[in-house]
């Protein structure tokens, strides 16, 4: 038999997938207003009795609460983070951001340094941060990590903040998308490590869309209340009063607009990020609408100003219900042989699920 023949009944390993057992699940997040305004109330009280010590609690409590009421396939996520370390990373940034508050003041040279010097920092704390974050949480007993370098870290959060300065802003979809893809893409699951797929042109796209939306509404607020705002100079107060009614519908318009095309962008963005997110040959979908979260957002805000702050609970758990309602996850063969072969892969190499070094720094 030929080495052609050999290949024409040899079973394509690279495409073979198992048909009965792919699946889709979606995401479910179960957390209530009433519980997490509970919970809010407490932290939000204690961190201001110790004057913002007890914040790092009130940080485990509030994730502890969400990962457990978020779930898919079946099973919630957890969180394991330590307050002290929470606290000591913010210690240690605060420690480089006061004395740049005090010398601000006092000797703007100095306050150069420090700024300087804290810029120079931030990649590490990047780092850091996502490393703690990723090793504290975990899904059916595995825990998430986080491979980026330090050199990567510098390379985005300098160089191309660098380069987003000297295009005028038009190289930040770029970097933000260079940024979602070191953070990402670096991140890993037990052994396998997640791949991130996305493309910068999607992050441009959502970036246009925004402001053909806000171009789009100022001008045709322009045009249609021109004639009034015309008026605005003539000495007949039945006029002046039209116009200063139409200039308040103006700039009402304008703010909606900016509101529509932040929600439109953000949905686009976070649809393109994960889903283009894979890991072990499994997909993310990501299927959120621009005016649904417009919508969203609005509402919660007006309510949360109504309520002199008290709705914002419920404001939390509404949008994080919206955004997760949109996810699912995507299955090629089973989910159940894929965990079941992490673990014991992460059982073998005994990874360490945290270093004394990683710090959460509230980035």
């Amino acid at each position: 038999m030929n080495q052609s023949s050999v290949d024409s009944v040899r079973p394509d390993t690279t495409t073979a997938r198992h048909p009965a057992e792919n699946a889709r699940y979606p995401f479910e997040f179960r957390a209530q207003g009433g519980e997490y305004f509970r919970i809010w109330i407490v932290n939000l009280a204690l961190s201001l009795l110790t004057l913002g010590i007890y914040s790092a609690w009130a940080k485990v409590r509030r994730l502890r609460y969400f990962y457990g009421s978020t779930s898919v396939a079946g099973s919630s996520f957890e969180y394991h983070g330590e307050p002290l370390k929470i606290l000591k990373g913010r210690a240690i940034a605060a420690a480089m951001i006061v004395p740049y508050s005090i010398a601000s003041r006092f000797n703007p040279v100095l306050a150069l340094v420090l700024l300087l010097a804290f810029l120079c920092a931030l990649p590490i704390f990047l780092v850091k941060s996502r490393r703690f974050q990723n090793r504290m949480s975990s899904w059916r007993g595995i825990r998430f990590d986080f491979l980026g370098s330090y050199r990567e870290a510098i390379r985005i959060q300098i160089g191309l903040s660098v380069l987003v300065s000297f295009t005028l802003g038009l190289g930040y979809p770029y970097w933000l998308y260079a940024r979602e893809r070191f953070l990402i893409g670096r991140s890993s699951y037990g052994t396998e490590q997640l791949e991130f797929n996305a493309r910068a042109g999607s992050y441009y796209g959502a970036f246009l869309m925004a402001g053909v939306i806000i171009l789009v509404v100022i001008v045709g607020a322009a045009l249609l209340l021109h004639p009034p705002l015309a008026k605005l100079n003539t000495r007949h107060a039945a006029e002046l009063g039209l116009g200063v009614w139409r200039v308040i519908a103006f700039f009402a318009l304008v703010a909606i607009a900016f509101v529509m095309a932040r929600a439109v962008a953000q949905a686009r963005i976070i649809n393109a990020t994960f889903g283009n997110t894979t890991i072990g040959g499994h997909e993310i979908k990501c299927e959120l609408s621009g005016t649904r979260l417009a919508w969203i957002s609005v509402t919660n805000a007006l309510m949360t100003f109504a309520t002199l702050g008290l709705y914002a609970p419920w404001a939390r758990v509404r949008m994080l219900r919206y955004q997760f309602a949109s996810m699912s996850l995507q299955t090629y063969g089973s989910l159940d042989e894929f965990v079941a072969s992490e673990s014991a892969q992460v059982s073998a190499t005994g990874s360490e699920v945290g270093d004394l070094l990683d710090l959460d720094f509230g980035l």
